[in-house]
């Protein structure tokens, strides 16, 4: 199962952008991943005491970096038949 999915990511030219582990027994479990590497930035990770919840996880932040506009609606041709 994880070769399979390792050569699924490379297949789709995916990355890895965490850093380090992300579990406080070493362990990197929490995957951001991306084939489009200029959309992800600041990508931090933080021991979970030092945020407000117990968790045995880091915390993971990032900022996406993409601007999305609204999609405009399509002009409509009404057909009348008789």
């Amino acid at each position: 199962m994880i070769t399979f999915f390792a050569s699924s990511c490379a297949l789709f030219f995916f990355q890895q952008f965490i850093p380090g582990p992300t579990h406080i027994m070493g362990t990197k479990l929490d995957l951001l991943l991306t084939n489009w590497s200029e959309i992800f930035d600041y990508v931090l990770t933080s021991h979970p005491r030092e945020g407000l919840f117990p968790s045995d996880h880091y915390d993971v932040e990032f900022t996406i970096m993409l601007k999305l506009k609204r999609a405009t609606g399509s002009p409509h041709n009404r057909l009348e038949y008789e």
